[in-house]
């Protein structure tokens, strides 16, 4: 669904699954990451896509210098 939301550049539904997703207790990685990172810079979502920029940071170090 995430992949698809990216695709759609649908920031907004991007973060919702991203939310259930933390709800249930499912671990986000450093993929989940950067495709929420590209569904923001898709809609030109500055301040959005560095959030995800940062939470790559956290969960995947490798990944966030990968968008850099």
């Amino acid at each position: 669904m995430l992949f698809v939301c990216t695709k759609r550049g649908d920031a907004d539904q991007a973060e919702h699954w991203l939310d259930n997703v933390r709800e249930e207790g499912m671990e986000i990685d450093g993929t989940i990451c950067i495709l929420a990172f590209a569904s923001c810079s898709k809609l030109g979502d500055v301040v959005r896509a560095e959030r995800w920029q940062d939470q790559m940071l956290i969960y995947n170090p490798t990944s966030y210098l990968t968008v850099l």
